[in-house]
């Protein structure tokens, strides 16, 4: 939504999709441009419903263009400068209109958006594209979607500033020599510094963390060059201190007379994100390195998580059952509801410790085991499912039981 933000703030149109099934952003610009209504366009909730509503059928072909493993069609993963379509305007007439696109490849872990998946997480598709008008339709009312504001300038920058200011992502700007000129209220809020303390300070020297001030000032001057950047990593140093981790956006900001001024940068914060995938990864090593077998499940009950000791003891390799309902596939039928009951008091953040049941491996050999059960947690502190560690207990089992048979003997 930050992107949308800072493309309305131009007077430009912005459309977003993602493949997670998140609420995908139809600008107001963009929808006035081709004379629609926000609930006009509700049932698009995909990037496939607004190709098949919108989209000329001689034009179709580019959105799905794509190759990647990513569960979805897509175009060509990275930036498209000047992209022309044809979208379908609500009184029945195409459009023409030129797309700046983006399409990034990242994972639910880390959210590198440069290529297949080299995290841990499952593969999304990120299409950010701002639209101007090229040939407009008659029958649709003038637009401000174009590459220029007709505004005035004053009313225009006001504007622009409201936007910025209360946008709910973080955003600054700086002009060509690199000094702030916008910081808003969420860019505020998280790194500590009030708008008034860091108006006029040079971003990059005294704002940026020193080890990556010459990739993010080198970023910064391709942008103000008018040349196209990508999506990039900006760690920053709050008022306290800390680092904090941002994925920025810059895009070049423009006067009447289109010469660049200065960039806009457009931010999220992944900070908490990082640690997460960095727990997660270290937590994976762990489990990996660990003596016993140790396997995790979604809130759904499927595997995602299975070490090297689970694999070498029961004998199914984590492709085998990664995904698969660990109740249902994986545990014999007269202690489903007991195993289920356990894992789901700990999916509701009730742990459970020293739980015994059989489990039957590849081979159908029965072996004991000793089940820990608890709760993991996302980036917003959200119960995401349960990691479970398991010691065998099949032979002190067999042990206790032969025990018992020669004390019954005995009497």
């Amino acid at each position: 939504r930050g992107f949308a933000v800072a493309a309305e703030a131009f007077g430009r149109g912005a459309v977003c999709y993602t493949s997670m099934d998140d609420t995908p952003v139809l600008s107001e610009t963009f929808r006035r441009a081709l004379g629609y209504e926000m609930h006009d366009l509700t049932s698009l909730g995909r990037l496939s419903d607004f190709v098949e509503a919108l989209v000329h059928p001689e034009d179709k072909a580019w959105f799905s263009s794509g190759s990647s493993s990513a569960p979805t069609t897509h175009p060509p993963v990275g930036h498209h400068s000047r992209k022309h379509a044809r979208l379908r305007s609500k009184c029945g007439k195409y459009v023409v209109v030129s797309l700046n696109t983006r399409i990034h490849l990242e994972n639910s872990y880390d959210g590198d958006g440069d290529g297949d998946n080299g995290g841990n997480g499952d593969l999304h598709v990120r299409f950010m594209s701002i639209v101007s008008v090229v040939e407009n339709c008659p029958q649709v009312c003038p637009t401000s979607l174009s590459r220029r504001v007709d505004r005035p300038d004053k009313s225009g920058r006001a504007c622009e500033v409201l936007l910025i200011e209360t946008a709910n992502d973080p955003i600054f700007g700086i002009n060509n020599k690199g000094q702030v000129t916008d910081w808003n209220l969420k860019a505020a809020e998280i790194v500590g510094y009030s708008s008034d303390e860091v108006m006029g300070c040079n971003l990059v020297e005294e704002l940026i963390s020193p080890d990556f001030r010459t990739q993010v000032k080198g970023i910064l001057d391709d942008a103000l060059y008018g040349r196209d950047t990508e999506t990039f990593e900006c760690p920053l140093v709050t008022k306290h201190g800390v680092r904090v981790d941002m994925l920025l956006n810059a895009t070049p900001r423009r006067d009447a007379s289109g010469d660049i001024t200065g960039v806009v940068g457009v931010g999220q914060d992944v900070t908490e994100r990082k640690m997460v995938a960095q727990e997660t990864y270290h937590r994976l090593q762990l489990m990996d390195t660990a003596n016993n077998p140790c396997f995790g499940i979604n809130n759904e009950g499927r595997v995602n998580e299975w070490n090297l000791k689970a694999a070498e003891i029961l004998g199914y390799s984590s492709d085998e059952v990664m995904g698969r309902n660990f109740v249902e596939d994986l545990i014999s039928p007269d202690q489903r509801v007991q195993v289920k009951q356990v894992l789901d008091d700990a999916l509701e953040g009730r742990d459970t410790t020293h739980f015994e049941f059989p489990l039957f491996t590849k081979n159908r050999k029965r072996i004991d085991l000793l089940l820990v059960a608890s709760a993991c947690h996302d980036a917003n502190g959200d119960l995401a499912g349960v990691t479970a560690h398991v010691q065998v207990i099949t032979e002190r089992k067999k042990a206790e039981s032969e025990l018992s048979q020669v004390a019954q003997d005995l009497r």
